[in-house]
């Protein structure tokens, strides 16, 4: 019998973006979930659902361990905001360990979203323990984290 808790992981997708390809079958979780954006029903709307259903997903005794958050390329304002609210809400979760975070991206993203990402790991940068449990993903490729506007993982297609 394994002394190992069990762990789940989270596959947020937003209207519009794509599946994260680098996420595989056999990646180690014992429980897996999706949850994607309606028609119609807007960034905030989305995050406010999520947020709500991510403490209640994982069967009992399966501990959040990762949320994915694939991303569209819109970067207005409301956007931004929804994708920093829920964010929070899987990193920092009241009374429990919160959950890595990896947003993902498509291999080649807009200046715009590129910014924008820069923008949403600088702001998250300012709570403690944030740089070890968010990560991004441009395509396939992991990047390094989003330290300058413009990392070499964000400018080069995936081959």
């Amino acid at each position: 019998m394994s002394t190992e808790p069990s762990s789940g992981l989270l596959v947020i997708v937003e209207l519009g973006a794509a599946w994260p390809g680098w996420l595989v079958a056999g990646s180690g979780h014992t429980s897996r979930r999706v949850l994607s954006e309606l028609e119609g029903e807007g960034p905030s709307a989305f995050a406010a659902r999520v947020i709500a259903a991510a403490a209640g997903l994982m069967p009992r005794g399966v501990r959040l361990d990762l949320a994915v958050l694939a991303v569209n390329e819109r970067a207005d304002e409301t956007q931004m905001r929804a994708r920093r609210e829920l964010a929070r809400a899987l990193l920092y979760p009241r009374n429990r360990r919160g959950a890595r975070l990896s947003v993902t991206a498509t291999a080649t993203p807009g200046d715009r979203l590129h910014f924008a990402l820069f923008s949403l790991e600088s702001s998250l940068d300012a709570v403690k323990g944030s740089r070890e449990r968010l990560s991004f993903y441009f395509g396939e490729r992991a990047a390094a984290p989003v330290s300058s506007p413009m990392p070499e993982a964000a400018t080069s297609a995936v081959a």
